[in-house]
């Protein structure tokens, strides 16, 4: 788990996603235990990875989107409006 752990985080994935997917194999497990798919779980021991605490999103003010808005091409309104109306993380990713 730890090879897992340090290729994930060498392939710039954050430890949060690393978290969440080492919770579900967690989960899987710990059913197939209890289905007695498996004599037990090897995820028991599993030790999770630190994380950033998380910081609290800035949200745009009316007022700003307003002029936001004003700047904005024409063609470019709906998405700017899209993207502020619902809460769409610059990080967002395909």
């Amino acid at each position: 788990m730890e090879a897992y752990k340090e290729e994930r985080l060498a392939k710039g994935t954050e430890p949060a996603t690393i978290n969440h997917d080492l919770r579900v194999l967690r989960r899987m497990m710990r059913l197939a235990e209890r289905q007695q798919f498996i004599g037990c779980n090897p995820f028991v021991q599993v030790e999770f990875l630190k994380q950033r605490s998380p910081h609290l999103p800035r949200i745009v003010t009316f007022d700003e989107e307003e002029k936001i808005l004003r700047v904005a091409a024409p063609y470019f309104r709906v998405l700017v409006v899209l993207i502020l109306d619902t809460g769409m993380r610059s990080t967002a990713r395909h």
